[in-house]
């Protein structure tokens, strides 16, 4: 998983909101420091996720998506454009 070239991660919701793992990748797609941010902040991801994808990311994080589909979204980088 270290050296995947996706950004894989757990995230826990409950009892409070935290990553136990994020892929050091995060920082080759969306720039250096991201990874740092996000363990620092875990509520970072809701501000770097497009507008449109927002709902999605809420209902990926408690539970109310299909995880048999597909999930596709955007996210910021360092300099603003989105991937």
């Amino acid at each position: 998983m270290e050296s995947s070239k996706d950004i894989i991660y757990c995230y826990e919701s409950n009892p409070s909101s935290k990553f136990t793992y994020l892929s050091p990748s995060i920082n080759t797609l969306l720039g250096q420091g991201v990874l740092e941010e996000a363990c620092n902040d875990p509520s970072s991801p809701f501000e770097r996720i497009h507008p449109d994808d927002f709902e999605l990311l809420n209902e990926k994080i408690y539970g109310g998506i299909d995880y048999t589909k597909p999930v596709i979204q955007r996210w910021r980088t360092i300099e603003g454009d989105f991937l």
